[in-house]
This record gives C-alpha cells, structure tokens and sequence, in this order.
C-alpha cells in the first residue's frame, strides 16, 4: 500500500479555520500561528515529495507491465492456435467416428443375416446327420446320404467361419468408436482448460490495462495538484505568514488583520479548502494502489507500494530493505551531489585543491600538530558549502489573486 505523507496535521479548511481562530488567544497567539503555519508549509512540501515518489514508482513499473501485457498477448495468441488445432483434431475424429457407427451399422446388419444363413446351415447339418446315422447300414443309400451330411457340415462351417469374421469386424469397429469417443472426450477436457487459461491471461491482461490507465490517471492528477491546489496553497501561506509578521506587534493588531473581509485570510482559507478537498480525492482513489514489482535489495517479487531507491530512482524497494538501506542511501546521494560539484570546477580550482591539500599535508607533518590542517579544511569545505536556505515569494498581493482564481482546479 502506499506511504502516506507523515503529517502532524492537515493541510484543509477546518485548519485554516484553527490558525486564525488562534488570533483570539490573549497570550502567544502570534508564536502558535506561526508554528502551525510552517508545519502546514512543511506538509505541502512533504505532499510534493511524495508526489515525486510517485511518478517515479509509475515510471519504473510502467515498462514491467507494458512487457507482462505483451506477454500476455503472445500467450493469448498461442492459446488460441492450440484450441483452433484441437477443435480441428476434434472435427477430424467426430468424422471418424461418424463413418465408423455407419459402417458398424452395415456390419450388424450383415451378422444377423450371417447368423441367420448359420442357424439354417447347422439345422440342416443336423438333419443330414441324423438321415446318415439312420441309414449308414444300407449301402447305397448310406453312400448319397454321406455325401449330403458332408456337403451340409461344410456349408455350416462356411457359415460359422463367416459369422466369425464379420463378428470380429463388429468388435473392432465398437473398440474404435470407443477409443474414438474417448480422444473426444480427451480434446474436449483440453480445450475446456485451454479457454479457462486463456479467460484467465485476457482477465490479468485488462486488470493490468486497468491498473496502468489508474496509475497515468493518478500522474496526471497530481501533476495538476501540483501546478495549481499546491502552488496556490503555498503562495497563501507565505502572503499569510507575512500577514501575520507584519502585524505581530500587538494582539489587538493580529485580531483586526484576521478580519474575513481581508483578502489575504479569505485566500488562504480558499487555497487550503481546495488544496484538501483535491488531497483527500487523490489520497481516496490512488493511495490504497498495489503494484508488482522487483525489490533490488533482496532480489523478491513483491506486491505493495514500493519506495524509489534515493540515488537510482528507476530502482524499487520494499519498505524493509528502504528502511535498512535509508541512511546509506543519503551518504551515497551526498557524495554523488558533491563530486558533482567537483567536477563542475573550473581547471583552476580544482589545482588550487589540490595544491592546498599538498600544502597543509606537509604542514601538518613538519609541525607533528593534529591541529595544523583544521584550517585549510575548513577553507576547502567552505567551497562546497551553499546557502540552503529556501528563498520565498516575494510575489504581492495583486499576482497572487490572479493566479488563484485562474488555477483553481474542481475535484471530481
């Protein structure tokens, strides 16, 4: 799940409400107006930070997803040509089977008309055999009644082979159309799981399509808050902030310039409405949002809201590895910002450096004092050193107004 921005108090109407409701206070109400108006400029640029986070993260799974939906496709595509085969397969073996009960119907036919022709040739064997058994003592007729019980035990024979092999015919084509419905059967319960695959691939296909259109959508969103509700509400504090310090000479001063006509405190309560009302829509549709991604660190797939890695931002962490690696990161980050900064000397400088440090070297070996190099230093770490502290608008009142009006974005 996402991080969200660690915030002492929040950034909405009912706060605005609070500081200025904080003017009525007989005693310290400049010092707590003060205080609770830069706690609330430090979450705006929490806010800003955590929106950067964001982009990264977007950008660094973006191309995962774009390579997990290609696949995805290429496997959706395979699917189907397997199904479209065993569909044909299947065609190929209902045929067979369909020609197969056709000729076994033929068959049947003929073994009952076999076995008909069968019964009357063992009927008629046995009548020959029992017209021979009653007469084999008398010569003559003995000898023709022998010939018609041969003839007859032959026919029969005949018949009895032939019920055979077109038995045989009827038994192999059933064992067939079996095995026949059973390749069927078999193809079938393929294809049933091929389709299920493939609902299954073209589903995780469209919630990826899904969630990336969520994640281009939540980019853009906070893009715009960011161009408009954040600079906007930024710009009201500082004009606020100056407000109050130019009215910090008495209480009575303070309460009067809190007055609701005053333009300066009617901004500041519209730009902090807005800036809370679009936080709270954006932190509700996109803040719960898990993606798939590789942690860099421990080298696992995981599904959560990852951190950017602080030196190389196209690399995800999870919150573990994050928080176990936070404080190298930041040295790693230090180190990299000031060899930047070498680098960008001029020839120069950089020999007077190196001079400088040859000099002090030696100094500090003749004079054996562990003191003797603090200077020069100190005189090379004032070249790195700059001034840090964040300048502020200096905008008046009448390009602030403007601004507010044209930038004011409608929250969904």
């Amino acid at each position: 799940m996402q991080d969200s921005v660690e915030q002492q108090l929040a950034v909405d109407f009912e706060q605005a409400e609070y500081i200025i409701g904080i003017s009525s206070r007989p005693n310290g109400a400049f010092k707590t107006m003060m205080q609770i108006s830069r706690q609330v400029e430090a979450q705006i640029e929490a806010r800003k930070k955590q929106n950067k986070q964001f982009y990264q993260v977007v950008q660094a799974v973006d191309d995962r997803y774009r390579k997990k939906m290609y696949a995805n496709q290429q496997l959706v595509q395979r699917i189907h040509s397997e199904i479209t085969y065993i569909i044909h397969d299947m065609d190929q073996l209902a045929c067979r089977r369909t020609s197969l009960k056709e000729e076994l119907e033929i068959h049947e036919q003929k073994l009952i008309e076999v076995r008909e022709y069968a019964e009357q040739r063992r009927n008629k064997k046995s009548k020959r055999e029992s017209q021979y058994h009653q007469l084999y003592h008398i010569p003559l007729i003995a000898a023709q009644y022998k010939k018609k019980y041969v003839r007859a035990r032959d026919k029969n024979s005949d018949a009895e082979e032939r019920v055979s092999e077109i038995r045989a015919v009827v038994d192999s084509s059933q064992r067939a159309i079996s095995e026949l419905s059973r390749s069927i059967g078999d193809c079938q319960r393929k294809k049933d799981q091929l389709v299920l695959n493939q609902q299954d691939v073209e589903s995780q296909t469209q919630e990826t399509k899904e969630l990336m259109a969520s994640l281009h959508d939540g980019c853009k969103f906070w893009q715009s808050f960011d161009q408009h509700q954040s600079i906007t509400a930024q710009k009201a504090v500082t004009h606020f902030i100056e407000l109050l310090q130019s009215n910090s000479a008495s209480s009575s001063a303070l309460r009067r310039s809190m007055d609701p006509n005053n333009d300066i405190v009617k901004l500041f309560k519209l730009a902090l409405y807005e800036y809370g009302e679009a936080e709270k829509y954006g932190n509700r549709r996109w803040g719960g949002l898990n993606v798939e991604f590789d942690c860099a660190k421990c080298r696992t797939t995981l599904m959560g809201w990852p951190r950017p890695d602080k030196v190389r931002p196209n690399e995800l962490l999870c919150s573990t590895c994050y928080q176990e690696f936070r404080t190298s990161m930041i040295w790693e980050k230090k180190m990299a910002g000031v060899s930047q900064q070498l680098l960008n000397l001029p020839g120069g400088s950089m020999l007077s450096f190196s001079s400088q440090s040859t000099l002090v070297s030696s100094s500090s070996k003749d004079d054996g004092s562990p003191k003797a190099n603090k200077p020069g230093f100190k005189n090379v770490m004032q070249m790195f050193k700059g001034n840090k502290k964040k300048t502020r608008a200096s905008n008046d009142l009448s390009s602030f107004i403007e601004p507010q009006r044209n930038g004011r974005m409608m929250v969904a």
